[in-house]
């Protein structure tokens, strides 16, 4: 463990162990202090972006959060981001928290289900269908995601869920990719 996570929610680098820097890109750059390691890590690119900050001898990470978070959909690399300004665009809203579950059928045929998770739930399960269908339109206007209609390799699915049935990992943080 390059850091353990503290009460306030930040993760405190075990410095005796690392030296942890943020690339110019926001990136976190890890190298280990540890000389026995017949292979040495040396700025190893973890794939996250976060902030540091420093409150005396000790540094802290915070606001941590992928740098890439890219997917695979029938050979195309769709941005997740991507997704959550679609469905917000699809709500009328300015932003959407989602979830991306992808799975295969039995035909081999990839599945895309976008979980739409909103406080608001009560607001659209009047209007379920209709939510769904103009955030599915959005969705489907964006070429990647098209080409598997377009090429029946793959379904496209929204289901609209309350923003409590997020699914969750070991560490209680908010699972936006999701690969059965």
């Amino acid at each position: 463990f390059v850091a353990l996570e503290q009460p306030d929610g930040r993760y405190l680098v075990r410095d005796n162990a690392f030296f942890v820097e943020r690339a110019p890109n926001g990136r976190l750059l890890i190298t280990s202090l540890d000389p026995s390691l017949p292979t040495p890590v040396v700025r190893y690119d973890s794939g996250d972006q976060l902030e540091l900050c420093y409150v005396g001898a000790m540094t802290f990470l915070h606001g941590i959060d992928r740098a890439d978070n890219a997917f695979n959909f029938i050979g195309n690399l769709i941005d997740l981001k991507t997704v959550r300004q679609l469905v917000a665009v699809g709500l009328q809203q300015t932003d959407a928290l989602v979830e991306v579950q992808l799975s295969t059928d039995v035909a081999g045929r990839d599945e895309l289900l976008v979980r739409v998770l909103t406080d608001n739930f009560s607001h659209y399960a009047r209007e379920t269908q209709s939510v769904n269908d103009a955030v599915l339109q959005q969705l489907l206007g964006h070429a990647e995601i098209k080409e598997a209609l377009d090429k029946q390799a793959g379904t496209v699915r929204v289901e609209l869920h309350p923003a409590a049935a997020a699914t969750l990992s070991g560490r209680n943080k908010h699972q936006s990719i999701i690969d059965l």
